[in-house]
């Protein structure tokens, strides 16, 4: 069988894919992907009008993608979304970004709208398409899932941005307040698990199972995560437990 004759003029009902060859440039908004991340779809059209070169095939009959389909980022562009986390967190800092953001809440618009507009501005110093690298950065805990440094940014760039957006809904007192109360909670729950460790695995896990019914029943408000010592001594003395012993 002639493989070479029966796919230049064989009748084909699939798509085909090959890699990316040397010398052919990614299209500029996908810099942030690795070539390797991309795949080239070979159109119908594989012919040119005078049929003289069966290999021959027009620039535009050919769609560069990337590989599944799937938007992907490489390590290759670590330094960039570390640009985009710090950036991104420089201008929420600044009170004119912050009146910005407080405007549009104002004027009845989303703050969350407003955050996603700067990091596309962010994206766009880059050089970089800005749907393109929203798309990427909803991967990044995917692309990144052995990068325990740059998911840990990832997540301070997300909670800043929940943080800009609640001091915009809030306003500025009542955000302190807020704050101010959260790190409050953040201590209690922090005393707990410390007291917490002083029993049994087994009465943990009872004592645990109890913090998460709580919220349950409270709609998973926050001040119902932290159990006070009564309430820890009394869960663990109504376990069936074969060790009671603070250490």
């Amino acid at each position: 069988m002639d493989v070479v004759t029966a796919y230049l003029y064989g009748s084909l009902d699939s798509d085909i894919y090959i890699r990316v060859p040397k010398g052919l440039k990614v299209p500029e908004a996908h810099y942030l992907c690795r070539r390797d991340m991309f795949s080239i779809k070979l159109q119908r059209s594989f012919t040119n009008s005078n049929n003289q070169d069966p290999f021959f095939f027009r620039r535009n009959s050919i769609e560069v993608i990337l590989s599944n389909g799937v938007p992907k980022l490489g390590n290759a562009n670590r330094e960039q979304l570390l640009h985009l986390f710090d950036r991104f967190s420089f201008l929420t800092s600044q009170p004119d970004v912050k009146k910005r953001i407080a405007d549009a809440v104002n004027d009845k618009q989303e703050a969350v709208a407003v955050t996603t507009a700067i990091q596309e501005e962010i994206f766009q110093e880059m050089g970089v398409d800005p749907r393109f690298g929203l798309a990427c950065l909803g991967k990044v805990n995917l692309a990144y899932e052995n990068d325990l440094d740059l998911l840990i940014q990832f997540y301070v760039f997300v909670a800043k941005e929940e943080t800009a957006c609640e001091e915009a809904e809030l306003g500025p007192e009542n955000f302190a307040e807020r704050t101010e109360m959260q790190q409050k909670l953040q201590e209690q729950q922090l005393e707990m698990l410390k007291y917490m460790r002083n029993f049994h695995l087994d009465d943990q896990s009872a004592i645990l199972e109890k913090v998460s019914q709580q919220m349950e029943n409270a709609n998973f408000d926050l001040e119902a995560s932290v159990l006070s010592v009564e309430q820890i001594q009394d869960i663990v003395r109504r376990r069936v437990s074969p060790v009671f012993q603070p250490r």
